[in-house]
């Protein structure tokens, strides 16, 4: 194998090999057990970042208002882009807020908690990118943690 490729392989197996440990650790690890965290802390801190750090719904563009101030003169390719992806982004921080709204009542004993649910907190305790919203969002290889950092700063 070329060094290179034999680089990147052996980086992929790394990556790979990592990403199942971090799969395999327990979840429901007791709070006073080594100081782990149970899914449902670990998805209820999340949510309070999303509220209270990013708080994604009150900072959703206001696509109506974006359009209202561009004339027609004004709507260029650039712009064009800026409002689909102000668009996709409001898609994106409703499915967040809709689906974490969804595991408090789930939590609360108002939902039924259905496997979607416990799969979307799976992926929040392991701080990966839930596929539901990575399929409606931009491809990133970022955490989760990251991944919020940065719609926060696309957003501002």
């Amino acid at each position: 194998m070329h060094p290179n490729a034999e680089i990147d392989f052996r980086t992929t197996q790394c990556v790979n090999l990592f990403i199942m440990l971090v799969e395999l650790q327990p979840k429901d690890v007791g709070a006073g057990a080594e100081g782990g965290d149970t899914v449902a802390s670990k998805v209820a801190e999340f949510m309070g970042r999303v509220a209270d750090e990013a708080q994604l719904d009150q900072n959703k563009p206001n696509v109506e208002d974006i359009l209202s101030k561009l004339s027609e003169e004004d709507r260029r390719p650039y712009q064009n882009v800026f409002i689909q992806e102000c668009d996709v982004i409001c898609v994106l921080i409703k499915e967040i807020v809709r689906s974490l709204a969804e595991i408090e009542l789930a939590n609360k004993g108002e939902l039924t908690m259905t496997e979607q649910m416990e799969t979307l907190m799976g992926e929040i305790f392991i701080n990966r990118v839930p596929s539901t919203w990575l399929k409606l969002s931009f491809q990133t290889t970022r955490s989760l943690a990251s991944w919020l950092d940065n719609i926060k700063q696309r957003l501002e």
